[in-house]
């Protein structure tokens, strides 16, 4: 009985500080992974890249498990839920090749800080023998996954916002009839809210970075 009572309140106290343990997983992941990278270009450990796998897979079972016990301690879906689903498939999508990017910037910056010669980005010497074209096409499909990914995410949040009224409310709310309250309702999450125009920004500087990419080089 005692342990039951003991995991209630362990459960019940994560669902309570959900956004902090999500938030912290996140910036945690990147700096474990940005520290395993210097790690293994500095001292030249191969199996840095098995690490940063494991790491990327905790990090995402962990995330799938707050998803769950919010569920599960609600009994209801949630905008947490929803944001956790978003988590999710962006780092489906474009986990992978964050991690490839970031590895790559990782080994040229400690090479320049170790005085070696600068090693070749990953798939830079086939762009440059398939030519501008071949690259502005490369730019323009990773900014359309990424766009696809920031409209199937806020998707998702405003349905989760409807089920939340219909659950809170029992009012069936039309984001076509009535959007002023679902921008209203996002606005007032400030984590949600914050997250949005974080992520907002980054899609509109992979806008621009896309067409500078496409015109100058």
């Amino acid at each position: 009985m005692g342990r039951e009572v003991c995991v209630f309140i362990m459960m019940d106290f994560i669902v309570e500080h959900r956004w902090a343990f999500l938030i912290s997983a996140e910036v945690l992941f990147w700096l474990l992974v940005v520290a395993v990278l210097v790690l293994r270009y500095w001292y030249r450990l191969n199996k840095a890249s098995l690490i940063t796998l494991i790491i990327l897979i905790l990090n995402d079972l962990w995330i799938i498990a707050l998803g769950i016990i919010d569920y599960r301690q609600t009994g209801q879906l949630s905008i947490f839920q929803f944001v956790v689903a978003g988590v999710i498939l962006y780092a489906v999508i474009f986990g992978k090749k964050d991690i490839r990017r970031l590895d790559a910037y990782i080994s040229r910056k400690v090479a320049g800080w170790k005085g070696e010669s600068v090693p070749e980005l990953a798939g830079e010497g086939d762009g440059k023998a398939k030519g501008k074209e071949w690259n502005v096409k490369k730019e323009f499909i990773g900014l359309a996954k990424h766009a696809a990914a920031y409209v199937v995410v806020h998707a998702a949040v405003i349905i989760g916002l409807g089920i939340y009224a219909l659950q809170t409310t029992g009012l069936q709310l039309d984001v076509l009839q009535n959007p002023q309250w679902f921008m209203e309702n996002f606005s007032t999450y400030k984590t949600l809210n914050t997250a949005s125009n974080i992520w907002t920004t980054i899609l509109t500087v992979d806008v621009i970075y896309t067409a500078y990419r496409s015109v100058f080089k």
